[in-house]
């Protein structure tokens, strides 16, 4: 047995959901009825039935029992009272990690055992495909999770089960969009920064990176959930590869001479790192923790009193991040624009841009600041789907660059986007600040014990 076995079943939390979920009635339920299955589609269909049908039971298995199951991993332990005896107990964010997604699904992969033995006598499907459907059950499961942490996180009482359903169809929903990608990328090679790459190959490896981020991003959000000391790379790190990762599928060269030397720069991946990059922050802020406690503290971090400048780094919200990469990368394409000042409206885009978002971001924090578990993320999206979409649809009827003025567009002007976007975002945060005030004045008047 490896190392990582070995450490695997030594791990509290795993061997106790194996109690839970593995009984003698079900290891041997499980093969009989998957052998019923396969016997009968054999009879009915031969090989290519028996290959179906196996698919099938992966499907069922992987991604529709297995995606519920590490749904409600930490919202089912909430509800039954254990989840704070457990983050009290000791384990490290890896084996809690490890332990829920593989300790809760063990009796899903025990079926999918059988359906992959099936799969392989039939000898119609090929190990990569298999091997490819293996690995975006994996994904969607450790999706599910790190959803449903999310949510959890947001939303600590109340909403139990429609935590869980828009986690599991997050995830079912990523697994859908990983497939169809697939069936895109198979048909021609795919262009990546310049880099001609086999289809096949750029999702394999595509779904092992998502894989590897789900997990890293559930570890992070256990370090918090077992109050470990706040880091801030895991998200910083995720961040850089998004941008990177995205920005790859544009073509536009522009060619700038900085410092005496010649260098081609690609302007469309970065105005769309730009957009990832504000996308994600939008995401943090909608599903980040709005606690002005929280919050007094990090600001205070470089004070006299905790003489702990890091902290504004280390302790910054995940919004607060993501605002500051968003800037960086603003100056970064502005420095280039200066070199090449075409098409001439892109800074106006760029710094309207920014403006948004950092409306944005107030407008979710006035909304959600010590709201708790009342509102979650949902008056943001409401807001936000009011904004982008409904309000363009009816500044049409007044002026076809009317929109302009509350998202960013295409050739923006001074006067129609940029403007509005510097008073629209003051006006949020003063209603941050407003609503400041108004914690602080709670937190002066509230009696202790």
């Amino acid at each position: 047995m490896t190392r990582f076995a070995t450490a695997r079943l030594g791990n509290p939390e795993f061997r106790r959901n194996l109690m839970v979920e593995i009984s003698p009635q079900r290891l041997l339920g499980m093969p009989v009825v998957l052998g019923l299955l396969f016997l009968a589609g054999a009879e009915a269909g031969g090989a290519e039935t028996v290959d179906v049908i196996a698919h099938g039971a992966l499907v069922v298995l992987l991604l529709l029992w297995g995606t519920r199951l590490t749904a409600g991993a930490v919202a089912d332990e909430i509800q039954a009272g254990t989840w704070d005896a457990q983050r009290m107990s000791g384990l490290s964010p890896w084996a809690m990690t490890w332990g829920k997604l593989f300790g809760v699904t063990a009796f899903m992969w025990y079926g999918a055992a059988f359906a992959v033995a099936a799969i392989w006598i039939a000898g119609i499907t090929g190990m990569v495909e298999l091997l490819d459907l293996l690995l975006t059950g994996v994904v969607a499961q450790a999706g599910a999770l790190l959803f449903g942490l999310l949510l959890q996180r947001v939303r600590r009482t109340g909403g139990k089960r429609l935590g869980v359903a828009l986690a599991q169809i997050f995830a079912i929903g990523l697994a859908v969009w990983l497939t169809t990608q697939e069936s895109l990328w198979e048909a021609r090679p795919v262009e990546w920064w310049s880099l001609t790459v086999d289809g096949r190959d750029f999702i394999l490896l595509s779904k092992a990176l998502a894989l590897g981020w789900v997990l890293a991003g559930i570890h992070a959000l256990m370090r918090e959930e077992l109050r470990y000391r706040a880091q801030p790379w895991t998200w910083l790190a995720f961040l850089a590869f998004c941008a990177v990762y995205v920005a790859g599928f544009g073509d536009e060269l522009l060619v700038v001479s900085l410092f005496g030397t010649m260098l081609a720069v690609d302007a469309v991946p970065l105005v769309i790192m730009i957009g990832t990059v504000a996308g994600l922050t939008l995401v943090a802020a909608l599903l980040g923790m709005h606690n002005s406690v929280e919050m007094r503290r990090w600001l205070a971090g470089p004070t006299r009193a905790r003489s702990r400048p890091g902290a504004l780094l280390t302790e910054a919200p995940a919004w607060g991040l993501g605002l500051a990469v968003t800037l960086l990368l603003g100056l970064v394409l502005t420095v280039i624009w200066l070199r090449v000042p075409e098409p001439s409206w892109l800074p106006v885009l760029i710094w309207s841009g920014g403006l948004f978002l950092l409306r944005d971001v107030g407008v979710i924090l006035a909304l959600n600041l010590d709201s708790g578990a009342r509102r979650g993320p949902w008056a943001g999206l409401i807001y936000l789907w009011a904004l982008y979409i409904l309000v363009p649809v009816a500044l049409v009827n007044v002026s076809p660059g009317a929109s302009a003025a509350v998202m960013p567009t295409v050739a923006p002007t001074v006067f129609g986007a940029l403007i509005p976007a510097l008073g629209q975002a003051a006006l949020a945060w003063l209603l941050v600040a407003w609503r400041w005030r108004v914690a602080k004045r709670g937190l002066s008047t509230a009696k202790p014990g």
